[in-house]
């Protein structure tokens, strides 16, 4: 699995206070082996962040993220859960301009829901 950052997710990672960025280091070196890993509480986001994925950091931050074909993950949006959830639409990257090229297929889609609800 390859990962990329948008660059506003490397402004924001930048702002974070260190303890936050080890967290996300930590929680990203425990995806890349094990996306379903409870402690992650990855889950598809709905309405307006329809198309994106979040990743639970800690108690309060988040790191949004979509995925590009089979084996790309594109990290978006970092920050606390009120912040990032309270933004307009101009404050963050719209999914269509992410993942222009190769969006993952239903079939990839359906395996990751199904991996994530059976670790629940």
């Amino acid at each position: 699995m390859r990962v990329r950052y948008l660059p506003k997710f490397k402004k924001q990672y930048k702002k974070l206070p260190s303890r936050f960025q080890e967290q996300f280091d930590e929680r990203l070196r425990l995806f890349l082996i094990d996306p379903t890993a409870p402690k992650l509480r990855v889950h598809p986001l709905k309405g307006e962040f329809a198309g994106y994925w979040s990743m639970n950091i800690n108690g309060d931050i988040r790191a949004l993220y979509v995925l590009q074909g089979e084996d790309i993950i594109i990290f978006a949006l970092i920050g606390a859960h009120s912040g990032l959830y309270g933004k307009s639409d101009l404050d963050r990257p719209s999914v269509e301009m992410i993942d222009t090229t190769h969006p993952p297929s239903n079939e990839v889609l359906s395996k990751l829901k199904q991996l994530l609800h059976s670790s629940s």
